[in-house]
């Protein structure tokens, strides 16, 4: 099935309980932390417009976010594929490899991503911006969202991703302020515009901004399609060319009628031309 678009669904870390609004619960796998195999959705369900891939979350090892990203940005994804870390421990690679073996959710389609949705979570960074004193643990949550945000792989040209927020349910509406506000100024995006609150709560203004994150998404994945502006090229040399053809055919249409024409004139002036030879011989008796 050919889909337009393929969003990204990329999970940083516990960010993934209050992600039930984007779509349905999946029955794959999981470790509480998103899924170990890439869960490939259809928006609207089967449907052919756009596609959002869930993945299990980030790392908090550096190393092991960028090969992952690596992966994913460079040779694309698959529904059902199996994700593992390299610091996974020998008996969880194990078990997942001998699932993805025994899976019947995996593809053989390969897609592309064509832009990234990045998911942290907010109560989360609430605590690392009121942690004080020597860096910890906590304090470390918001470095790794950064580095990991940064990475070159997540950007399309000028492009960053859209960051959606989550756990905010569980925070004070100016506490969901605060957390936009600073990662934005972190992260080098427009808290506005380009980071979205989403609580776990199913109600008309928590769809309002799926649907705006969404939007755009689109939007902006729509512009730095490689192919778009190839099939534009194409389509612009192709209309020269009939333009070509066309006039070219007129010039050929014109150069014939011209000849049949002038064809035409000279076989009329030669029909209508009188005789001027003179039989003087005949005519003598007149002088």
């Amino acid at each position: 099935m050919w889909v337009d678009f393929l969003f990204f669904l990329i999970r940083f870390l516990s960010s993934s309980d209050a992600l039930c609004n984007l779509f349905p619960c999946t029955d794959m796998p999981s470790n509480g932390d998103g899924t170990y195999f890439l869960q490939e959705y259809t928006i609207p369900r089967d449907s052919t417009s756009f596609c959002l891939y869930d993945t299990r979350s980030l790392s908090d090892c550096l190393s092991d976010n960028d090969l992952m990203l690596k992966r994913w940005l460079e040779k694309g994804v698959r529904h059902g594929e199996v994700v593992i870390r390299n610091t996974d421990d020998s008996s969880l690679k194990r078990r997942l490899q001998s699932r993805a073996r025994h899976s019947f959710y995996n593809s053989s389609m390969v897609r592309k991503v064509n832009f990234v949705i990045f998911v942290v979570n907010g109560v989360s960074v609430l605590k690392a911006m009121n942690s004080k004193g020597a860096a910890t643990t906590v304090q470390h949550y918001n470095q790794l969202v950064a580095a990991a945000f940064r990475s070159p792989y997540l950007s399309f040209r000028d492009d960053k991703p859209t960051l959606a927020v989550t756990h905010g349910d569980l925070l004070s509406l100016a506490d969901r302020v605060r957390v936009r506000v600073y990662l934005g100024e972190l992260l080098g995006i427009p808290p506005a515009t380009q980071i979205f609150d989403i609580p776990e709560i199913d109600d008309a203004a928590t769809d309002l901004v799926i649907t705006d994150m969404l939007r755009y998404s689109l939007e902006h994945a729509d512009k730095n399609l490689p192919h778009k502006n190839k099939i534009v090229k194409n389509y612009a040399k192709i209309q020269v060319m009939v333009l070509m053809c066309v006039l070219l055919l007129i010039a050929m249409g014109m150069s014939f009628l011209q000849k049949r024409a002038h064809h035409g004139r000279g076989w009329t002036n030669h029909a209508s031309k009188p005789d001027l030879r003179i039989n003087w011989h005949e005519i003598r008796h007149l002088w």
